[in-house]
C-alpha cells in the first residue's frame, strides 16, 4: 500500500526554481519561521506567505531577484536600510547577483510581528469599549450615514410590536427577544438573547437584517412584491440581509410596515420550528 503524504504548497513553489535559488528561498523561509514561530504558512497572491493576525510578509523568486513584501509599513520603517534596493510602496527587490541581507529581513519580520500583534490588540480593545449603546455606534459612523441610520432605528422602534428589546449585539444595533421572554436564548450561543432584527453601517451600504424574512418565505414574497411596487430599483437582499446602497432610496414607510408583520410570539414559534435540532 502506497502512503501519499500531504504536499506542502510552499515546498512545491520553491522546487520550481534552480537549486541555488531554492537555497536562498529556504533560508528566507526559515528565518521568518524562527522570527515568527506562531505565524501560519500558506500561498497567497501566488506567493509564499506568512499569516499572523493578518498577512505578515510574502516573498517570491523572479528571474533576476527575490521579491520581499512586508507591507508599506515595513518598507517605510526601514527605508534607509532599503535605499540601495529597487522597490515600491510595499515591496523590495533583492538582486540574485548580490548577497541577500538576511539580518535585515529578520529585523523587518520582527517589526511586522510586533505591528500585527499591536493592531490586533487595539482592535480587541476597541471592540470591548466601543458600541456601548446605539447612540455611540451611530456617532462613530460617517456623518453622511448618521441621519439615515438614526431614522431607520427610530422607524424600527416605532413599529416593532411590544416585547422586543433594543441592545448592542455582535457589534450592531440589534432588536432581540430578551431572556425574560425566551430563556433558552440563541441556539448558537444561549447566553445571548434571541436576535430578530439588526442595523449596521457597512463600507458600501447600510445593512438591515431581518431573521423573520429569512425563515418565513411568505413574508419574503410580500416584502419583495411591496418593494418592487415602489419602483425604486432592484431589491438587494441575501438571506436575512437587506442592503441599502443609495441612502435617498431607503423605503422607511415600507420598513415600518415590515416591522409590524411579526410579533414576539410569532417569531418564537417560527424560530422553534426552524432552528437546528440537537
Amino acid at each position: 500500500m502506497t502512503i501519499i503524504k500531504d504536499v506542502n504548497p510552499i515546498d512545491e513553489y520553491i522546487r520550481q526554481f534552480p537549486e541555488e535559488v531554492q537555497v536562498l528561498l529556504q533560508e528566507i523561509r526559515q528565518l521568518i519561521k524562527e522570527t515568527a514561530p506562531e505565524a501560519e504558512e500558506k500561498i497567497s497572491y501566488q506567493m509564499p506567505t506568512f499569516f499572523l493576525k493578518g498577512n505578515l510578509v510574502h516573498f517570491a523568486a523572479y528571474k533576476n531577484h527575490i521579491g520581499f513584501y512586508p507591507a508599506p509599513s515595513g518598507i517605510e520603517k526601514f527605508k534607509q536600510e532599503l535605499s540601495a534596493y529597487k522597490g515600491a510602496k510595499g515591496s523590495v527587490q533583492f538582486p540574485l547577483n548580490q548577497p541577500i541581507p538576511f539580518d535585515l529581513i529578520r529585523k523587518i519580520v520582527a517589526f511586522r510581528v510586533a505591528e500585527n500583534q499591536a493592531t490586533a490588540k487595539n482592535k480587541q480593545k476597541e471592540s470591548k469599549t466601543k458600541d456601548r449603546s446605539p447612540e455611540e455606534y451611530i456617532r462613530r459612523q460617517p456623518e453622511q450615514r448618521q441621519e439615515h441610520l438614526e431614522k431607520l432605528r427610530q422607524t424600527i422602534k416605532a413599529h416593532l410590536p411590544e416585547g422586543f428589546q433594543e441592545i448592542m449585539q455582535y457589534g450592531m444595533i440589534s432588536f432581540v427577544v430578551p431572556h425574560s421572554r425566551y430563556p433558552q436564548g440563541y441556539h448558537v450561543n444561549p447566553s445571548e438573547p434571541l436576535p430578530f432584527m439588526a442595523l449596521a453601517n457597512q463600507k458600501g451600504h447600510i445593512a438591515l437584517y431581518h431573521l423573520g424574512i429569512y425563515a418565513d418565505e411568505s413574508l419574503l414574497r410580500w416584502f419583495s412584491g411591496a418593494y418592487e411596487a415602489l419602483e425604486i430599483g432592484k431589491l438587494d437582499i441575501g438571506k436575512s440581509c437587506i442592503r441599502f446602497r443609495k441612502m435617498e432610496k431607503i423605503p422607511y414607510d415600507l420598513i415600518g410596515v415590515l416591522c409590524t408583520k411579526m410579533t414576539v410570539d410569532d417569531y418564537i414559534k417560527l424560530y422553534e420550528m426552524s432552528k437546528p435540532s440537537k
